[in-house]
């Protein structure tokens, strides 16, 4: 199989099926990173308003971006970033199968290293999830043989899972936080992200992320990115159907929020399907709109972010700490829509970075490292 980091998109009409199918997922890669940094910059701001104690700091503007942001974003975009994370693993098991390579050993010390990179990361930005991801990444080895309908079925009892689990989580609560207090300080527990081990249970999503990686694995294995006119009318239905599910689900959402007097649980239970029927309604719009070709041109631009998405990641940590060591008084000075105007600024010179970097390099920094590391060898980073 081709190496696709050394295709730059200027090839991009290629006939081959798996070539295709990166791209398409280096695009959602691209936009969803985007919303990652977004929906953090976000929650920055909405803490500094809300520590602030005056809900009239939001100006008609940013109130109307304030709910634009919660329904559009909101516990969506990581969902879409975990199914790729599963979906990777497939295209890398695959390729290796094909090539008649070993898999699981070199695998598993792939996840190693980014546990590594993780606990760094974690050190100067508490949310990182890159250890979390190295963590369930490896029990997908346990799992990598199943059926796709095996793995599918295992997807949907896991998520229902972690909805049982955050709606009873007032019976374990006190447990799962005493665990993650006794152990909170010892280095390995730092270095394998478990310190957080009391909300990934509680909240659900440790069942949440892990569900979705089977599904981007059921994916995978059922070749469901490859170009071909099956999987066109597949997505095309999902989309349909992902978006009339998605407006049934919210309606019920809303519904229940606002007229009647119900346990927030319940109604977190019901928000928590709709934003996953929205997350599967994103992903199926994209697939559908790049078939067209002015569309096409247009998200081809997030190619090369989507190609170095670790080092996006990382470096979106550093900004997000830059602008919010400023003076609260400022942050909320600046109002929402300034904040966003800057976050969007700086993903567009990330845009810029990335091009320019790609095209000299075929890896990004982070991910050079990370590759280099995992073979155990220098990898040559220049494009030929």
């Amino acid at each position: 199989m081709t190496n696709i980091t050394q295709i730059t998109p200027k090839r991009h009409k290629s006939k081959n099926n798996d070539l295709e199918r990166i791209y398409v997922l280096d695009v959602l890669r691209g936009l969803t990173l985007f919303g990652i940094l977004v929906i953090h910059s976000f929650n920055d701001f909405t803490t500094i308003r809300e520590e602030s104690m005056d809900a009239s700091l939001l100006s008609p503007q940013d109130r109307i971006l304030d709910i634009a942001i919660s329904n559009l974003f909101s516990k969506v975009l990581y969902s879409i970033f975990s199914f790729l994370f599963g979906l990777s693993f497939a295209i890398q098991m695959n390729s290796a199968i094909s090539k008649g390579q070993s898999f699981s050993g070199r695998f598993l010390w792939r996840l190693t290293v980014l546990l590594m990179i993780g606990y760094v990361h974690s050190l100067f930005f508490p949310r990182d999830i890159l250890q979390l991801y190295a963590l369930l990444g490896m029990a997908l080895i346990l799992v990598k043989d199943l059926s796709p309908s095996r793995l599918l079925w295992l997807s949907l009892i896991l998520f229902g899972l972690s909805i049982g689990i955050s709606f009873f989580n007032a019976d374990i609560e006190k447990e799962v936080v005493h665990l993650a207090s006794k152990t909170r300080e010892f280095i390995v527990v730092q270095f394998l992200g478990l310190s957080k081990l009391d909300y990934l249970v509680l909240s659900g999503r440790l069942f949440t992320v892990f569900s979705l990686f089977i599904l981007g694995l059921y994916a995978g294995k059922r070749g469901l990115f490859n170009k071909n006119p099956e999987n066109s009318v597949f997505f095309t239905k999902l989309m349909y159907w992902s978006f009339g599910t998605t407006l049934v689900v919210g309606g019920i959402y809303l519904y229940l929020k606002h007229t009647f007097e119900v346990p927030g649980k319940y109604v977190e239970a019901v928000f928590s399907i709709e934003r996953m029927t929205q997350s599967i309604f994103y992903v199926s719009l994209l697939v559908y709109l790049y078939r067209f070709k002015i569309l096409k041109r247009f998200f081809d631009m997030l190619i090369p972010v989507g190609k170095m998405g670790l080092t996006v990641y990382v470096t979106q940590s550093f900004f997000l700490i830059w602008l919010y060591a400023k003076d609260p008084a400022e942050i909320l000075d600046f109002g929402l829509v300034g904040v966003m105007a800057v976050t969007t600024g700086f993903f567009l010179i990330q845009l810029t970075f990335a091009w320019v970097w790609m095209s000299i390099f075929r890896f990004g920094p982070l991910e050079w490292l990370w590759r280099s590391a995992t073979f155990l060898q220098v990898i040559p980073i220049l494009r030929r």
